[in-house]
């Protein structure tokens, strides 16, 4: 396997400076830092992270609505107010800006603006009943002297040219309920283990490592004080100038967590992958999560020049992987019996397995490869 080039280098910095030059994952790395920050109440270190991210993309709303949420938590009511009074500007009508600001000017003691607000929401529509409590609640219909809405909810980012839309709230307060978590509980489907590992019908479960490597993108609750490190990419037992992914797909090394839950993917779920003493090789941008392993590395599997090439992870055991895929099958190949794949459906192959690229037929889209030797492929759903 020959080395990646993603086309991008990185430069020399301390622990915490942007991963890449490449303005966007620039951004996306002091935005998701920024974010985890906040959730986990360090909210200085998270206002350099978002002020960063700020800086590199000013129009960013999901971005400008955190530091508000920022301003509104640190008492700065009167910066929360202008943040969410410019977002209003560019989404007027939006419900859920609308419920942001107004909490601000409730906590700010503008009563008379906020009731303003949460009334012309309800003349747009009548049925939101968090305006209805909010507004109830500031005319004290409900005997309570208190603040409606006590948690800022922390909106996602607004798809340019689109109307008022509900925004997502990612910061939601431990124990706090949401629709759909009461009622008729279901049957749970299996639950496989595998190392720290655990695979649920839900998602994926972390618990009892110390040390681990894995992607951020789903990962929506921790216990614990952790740091986390973005790894480059390595070959031939080298670190390369090229990080492992990108974005908020950056492969990190997570130390100091006690357990970790990782949400599954719209239409996808996880699949563990336990290896011994042989090697394993896996499509790259599949791999979640991994533990252990006397060593890994990272290659391309040619595939011609039509942009099929597959980039691939190769560890070799005893460890563990959580590959994202639906319903992964291995098939076992012996030295006699060689297995011809489409590419497009190779997750991985462990054992010692040479894989080799077929040709294509006149006409034929489909890329095949061939693998001989001794071992098992998985494929499935990439």
């Amino acid at each position: 396997m020959s080395e990646t080039d993603p086309g991008q280098s990185t430069p020399s910095a301390s622990a915490w400076d942007a991963p890449g030059e490449n303005r966007e994952e620039e951004f996306l790395f002091h935005f998701n830092r920024g974010g985890d920050l906040l959730q986990r109440g360090r909210e200085d270190e998270a206002r350099f992270h978002l002020e960063q991210a700020a800086r590199l993309e000013p129009g960013n709303a999901k971005c400008q609505n955190l530091l508000g949420l920022l301003a509104y938590r640190q008492d700065r009511l009167e910066e929360a107010i202008s943040i969410y009074d410019g977002l209003l500007e560019r989404y007027p009508g939006d419900e859920s800006l609308s419920l942001n600001l107004a909490t601000v000017l409730i906590k700010a003691g503008q009563s008379a603006r906020a009731e303003e607000l949460l009334s012309t929401l309800l003349e747009n529509n009548p049925s939101h009943r968090r305006a209805q409590a909010m507004l109830q609640a500031l005319r004290g219909k409900d005997g309570q002297e208190r603040a409606p809405g006590a948690v800022l909810p922390a909106s996602g980012e607004r798809a340019e040219g689109l109307g008022p839309m509900d925004w997502q709230e990612p910061f939601r307060r431990q124990g706090s309920a949401t629709a759909g978590e009461s009622g008729n509980e279901q049957p749970e489907a299996a639950v496989t283990r595998a190392g720290p590992f655990i695979v649920e019908p839900a998602g994926l479960l972390v618990e009892g490592v110390e040390d681990f490597c894995c992607r951020l993108d789903h990962l929506v609750q921790v216990q614990g004080e952790f740091e986390y490190q973005p790894l480059r990419k390595r070959y031939r037992g080298q670190d390369t100038r090229w990080l492992f992914g990108g974005g908020s797909r950056v492969m990190c090394r997570v130390q100091g967590l006690h357990r970790a839950f990782f949400i599954s993917p719209p239409g996808g779920g996880y699949q563990l992958v336990e290896l011994a003493a042989e090697a394993g090789f896996f499509r790259e941008e599949n791999v979640i999560a991994f533990a252990g392993g006397r060593q890994w590395e990272n290659g391309r599997l040619r595939a011609g020049g039509d942009g099929n090439d597959m980039h691939v992870f190769h560890m070799t055991g005893p460890g563990v992987l959580v590959l994202a895929c639906r319903r992964g099958r291995w098939f076992p190949v012996a030295e006699e019996q060689p297995l011809r794949v489409k590419m497009s459906a190779l997750l991985g192959w462990r054992g010692e397995l040479e894989p080799s690229l077929l040709q294509q037929q006149v006409g034929h889209e489909d890329v095949w490869a061939l693998l001989q030797g001794r071992g098992a492929v998985l494929l499935g759903n990439p």
